[in-house]
């Protein structure tokens, strides 16, 4: 006689395993959105419970970050937030939550970082894991943003934009600088690169073109290249002003900008330099820099070429000389 046995029918055993696999998914998406908190000394980091990592760094690079950038802009007044997205739609939706910011607005200024002082708070894209160094400069970068403001004031961000990021651009390098001189020196040289290219192809934009804040941000959503050149730019000016006149004499610009008086105006009261003069000067000293020290080799076989236009000329010259 055969064995009989006994179990759940098709249909039912196919609502098990639906069920299973529902719940499955249930815990996993739980598992997906778990938040955790990591506290450093000086910020709370609220970031993706797989992020544990790159929380660490994160907070080792911001502590390193704040000790560089308070010897010119000084220490928090309250301890900072930060706050870790996986996507730039989840940093957008953090911007209209956290900060504040309008759908438009948040999902236009999505992108690696973002800092609020007035919320003391700092929103970072979680595929920074990946950056490296640069996790280290764009850190600091954006908690100098907070201090700028908190320093001098939110009209930096809004009317006098280059001096806002290049000054973000300047205190991130040298927290980069601190800690890797190496990936300081190869960071800096990059920024000069496009810079120096741009400037060859009639491309470096002016200071006017990226002090307002709105035109910044069309720019980087419009096209990388002009992202590139405006930070770049922006990086070059404010470094060229701070090693030529230091930083105590760059402060008090940045003191009348930030309480609302044209950048211009600030320049030519605290340093007795126009808006075009400091043009110039930048551009002088950004050549002597491209031709002498990011492209030798090419200043080199111009130089070479010259020459013999120059001597084939005089021959040419000397040939048409008539006979005596």
């Amino acid at each position: 006689m055969s064995e009989s046995r006994t179990g759940p029918s098709a249909p039912l055993r196919l609502l098990l395993i639906g069920l299973a696999t529902a719940a499955f998914g249930a815990r996993a998406a739980a598992a997906a959105d778990e938040l955790a908190e990591l506290r450093t000394e000086n910020a709370t980091i609220v970031y993706p419970a797989e992020k544990e990592r790159f929380a660490r760094e994160l907070g080792e690079a911001f502590e390193w970050g704040l000790k560089v950038v308070a010897d010119d802009l000084g220490r928090p007044a309250h301890r900072v937030t930060i706050h870790v997205y996986r996507t730039k739609a989840e940093m957008a939706e953090g911007a209209m939550t956290i900060l504040g910011r309008t759908r438009p607005e948040a999902e236009g200024i999505a992108r690696a970082g973002m800092s609020d002082r007035d919320r003391d708070a700092i929103l970072v894209i979680a595929s920074a894991d990946r950056w490296g160094d640069f996790l280290w400069q764009a850190i600091a970068h954006e908690h100098a943003h907070g201090m700028t403001t908190e320093r001098f004031g939110p009209a930096l961000a809004d009317k006098a934009r280059w001096m806002f990021e290049g000054l973000g651009d300047y205190e991130g390098t040298r927290a980069l600088s601190a800690k890797s001189p190496d990936a300081g020196r190869d960071f800096r040289r990059q920024r000069l690169k496009v810079a120096f290219k741009a400037l060859v192809k009639g491309q470096l934009p002016s200071l006017d073109e990226i002090s307002d804040r709105a035109t910044w941000f069309v720019n980087i959503n419009t096209d990388v290249r002009k992202w590139d050149r405006q930070y770049a730019c922006a990086y070059v000016a404010m470094d060229y002003l701070i090693r030529t006149y230091g930083f105590s004499k760059v402060g008090e610009v940045l003191k009348e900008a930030g309480a609302g008086v044209p950048y211009g105006t600030a320049l030519s009261q605290v340093l007795g330099i126009s808006t075009l003069g400091l043009e110039t000067r930048v551009v002088g000293s950004l050549a002597v820099t491209g031709f002498f020290d990011l492209y030798p080799r090419y200043t080199a076989a111009l130089a070479v070429v010259a020459a013999a236009l120059l001597i084939a000329a005089v021959l040419l010259l000397r040939g048409r000389r008539p006979s005596s």
